[in-house]
């Protein structure tokens, strides 16, 4: 999926796409040049892609088509939303929204969720939200799976210190009790079923998956953790 972000990103750049690559998203991308970033653009555009950028920042990984962040940044305009996804048709239909809108506070970056939030300045995150993503089922599947301790170890770095928060939701009971049981050992504090992180609009701020599981009457598995700060005592349950 890294390719196709560096295809859009060649693009942007002058570059013609290969001659293999005919898919629509591809080249409409490229009427989003200030909303849908690549990885490379974020790197250097960071600090300086949304309007005001002394807002705080919440991240979505895993962004999809961008109901959520467009959600997020309507009910929060004090907030600058960021989705992070790895395909340009999820990227660039959450982009083309975020236009028809005129949202200022709400960008898309196409990249690896690691190599976005890597190149964020320690402390300067003021939330990351990870909703229903890929539980990849089987046991020897577990290695892929995006939320494990080095990645709580790079957001713990990235998070603001003074209630800086990862909201995490999945229909999976055994990727949930994982990263249950992984924060629980790096000591980070754990909410209440179904709380909501502070500052936040208190609203559901249900995905499309969400949206589907609800209707099936599947359990679903939501909790809001902090790390562990010295002398800082924040409460992330509304």
């Amino acid at each position: 999926m890294r390719q196709a972000g560096m295809l859009v990103e060649r693009m942007k750049k002058g570059e013609a796409a290969p001659d293999k690559h005919f898919n629509p998203y591809l080249h409409e991308a490229l009427e989003y040049q200030n909303i849908l970033l690549t990885g490379g653009e974020w790197a250097e555009r960071k600090t300086s892609c949304f309007a005001d950028s002394s807002k705080p920042l919440l991240i979505e990984v895993g962004c999809y088509m961008g109901k959520n962040v467009l959600e997020f940044a309507e009910h929060n305009p004090e907030w600058n939303i960021l989705g992070i996804d790895i395909t340009y048709k999820r990227t660039v239909k959450a982009a083309r929204k975020i236009k028809s809108l005129g949202m200022e506070n709400a960008k898309i970056v196409i990249s690896d969720a690691r190599q976005a939030l890597a190149e964020l300045p320690a402390g300067s995150l003021a939330g990351l939200c990870v909703f229903f993503p890929d539980p990849w089922p089987k046991k020897k599947q577990r290695k892929n799976r995006l939320l494990q301790e080095h990645f709580f170890e790079i957001l713990k770095e990235k998070l603001n210190p003074n209630g800086g928060f990862f909201w995490f939701k999945t229909d999976s009971e055994d990727y949930f009790l994982c990263v249950q049981e992984t924060l629980r050992q790096l000591k980070w504090s754990e909410s209440e079923s179904d709380a909501r992180p502070n500052g936040l609009e208190p609203l559901p701020y249900t995905t499309v998956f969400e949206a589907l599981f609800i209707g099936k009457n599947l359990p679903i598995y939501r909790r809001v953790y902090q790390p562990q700060r010295a002398n800082v005592e924040e409460s992330p349950q509304r």
